[in-house]
């Protein structure tokens, strides 16, 4: 297990708090980013698309990304990346990095997370 684990998301959504709940609940060292106070800088978004082999780290599934592709693949590369952070709720969901900042998982179920990362089983 990594020595501290960075943790990026939006809080008020019930697998994120059942997450965080859990780390500090067996106080596994942590810090977590809410897309909405720490919107993630052009560098950061580049490598979890990378870590995701796509473009843009989106979570296809979203319904405003359904809804927004194609307005967003008309915006030039910065625009989007700006488009992005202002619509955080496409973004994929949770991120979890190590003390390095190295991309561990995406966008897996807390149960999941909690049992590759930190051997705990819910």
């Amino acid at each position: 297990m990594a020595e501290h684990l960075h943790v990026w998301g939006v809080k008020k959504e019930n697998d994120m708090e059942k997450l965080l709940q859990v780390l500090n609940d067996f106080e596994v060292p942590h810090t977590f980013y809410d897309y909405r106070d720490n919107p993630p800088e052009d560098d950061r978004l580049n490598r979890w698309a990378q870590y995701l082999d796509q473009d843009y780290p989106i979570n296809g599934r979203s319904t405003l990304w359904k809804k927004s592709e194609r307005m967003f693949m008309r915006l030039e590369p910065l625009e989007r990346m700006e488009w992005l952070r202002k619509h955080y709720h496409v973004l994929e969901r949770p991120i979890v990095e190590d003390e390095n900042f190295e991309v561990l998982i995406m966008g897996a179920r807390p149960e999941r997370i909690l049992k590759e990362l930190c051997n705990i089983r819910l």
